[in-house]
């Protein structure tokens, strides 16, 4: 739930308060350091999932004329932090019928 709020936020039409998207941001981090000791039971498919969708609605250059683009390197930060702890789960998801964009 807090990336999907992340990237409501991130867009133009949701307009979320810097305060609030730096909230989500806090609560994504948390949970993020949380990864190595629940990643046994994490459902990667829904959140490779929202992880591709943030990066293909809101791509790289979507954040040069951005004042902070603190949203895609928290969502970056995930994404890395999955792999370092479960590559092989991560390679298998990004192989799956399932899991679309790969």
């Amino acid at each position: 739930a807090p990336l999907s709020l992340l990237y409501d936020c991130a867009g133009p039409v949701m307009q979320c308060s810097e305060a609030f998207t730096e909230l989500v941001q806090k609560c994504i981090w948390k949970k993020t350091r949380m990864i190595a000791a629940n990643i046994a039971r994490i459902e990667m498919g829904p959140i490779l999932q929202i992880c591709n969708d943030f990066f293909n609605s809101y791509p790289r250059n979507y954040w040069k004329n951005k004042p902070n683009d603190k949203p895609l390197r928290t969502v970056k930060t995930v994404v890395v932090t999955l792999v370092q702890q479960a590559p092989e789960r991560v390679c298998f998801m990004l192989r799956d019928q399932s899991c679309p964009g790969r």
